[in-house]
């Protein structure tokens, strides 16, 4: 999926600021996956049985680039008009509230805006290594839930002021 939707200064910032850094990380035409092979050799801090749940601050993650990553895609799927594959219109992502004070994020005037968390679970399997999906707006846990999959990677960006504190943890 391509538009035309950012001047070149913003196209920039964006890749500086997140998108040349994750896609780095999950990109397909390495021959391995780095990501995956950073939380190979790392130790998990803890385990439960669907997940081992890691810090990525602990696999010298710059955090901060996948959350701002997550945030720009999502509120691209806010403000671009999207075509599906079949020419079909996508649904678009609304933000509320919210797109302002993360397009003011995004431009680096403001901070990331309060009551919101960015999860990334990693996945294994071959097939998720080779797929993107758009986002997609969910509401659970009395917040808007925004998901994603990039290429190995499901990103979950939540926000909203009753957000459990264990996904802002």
């Amino acid at each position: 999926l391509k538009e035309r939707l950012l001047c070149d200064d913003c196209e920039a910032l964006f890749d500086q600021n997140g998108e040349s850094y994750v896609l780095n990380l999950i990109r397909t035409k390495a021959p391995y996956f780095p990501l995956q092979e950073k939380l190979r050799l790392a130790l998990a801090r803890d385990s439960d049985p669907s997940c081992d749940r890691f810090s990525g601050n602990d696999l010298g993650i710059d955090t901060s680039k996948f959350a701002y990553f997550a945030w720009s895609i999502v509120w691209r799927g806010a403000v671009g008009h999207w075509k599906n594959f079949d020419g079909s219109d996508l649904i678009p992502v609304e933000l509320g509230s919210y797109q302002e004070p993360i397009r003011q994020y995004l431009l680096g005037k403001a901070p990331m805006p309060v009551d919101t968390a960015v999860i990334v679970i990693v996945t294994k399997d071959e097939f998720s290594r080779k797929t993107w999906f758009v986002p997609q707006s969910l509401w659970e846990f009395e917040s808007w839930s925004y998901r994603f999959h990039a290429r190995g990677v499901f990103f979950r960006v939540m926000m909203g002021p009753h957000l459990p504190q264990y996904f802002r943890d």
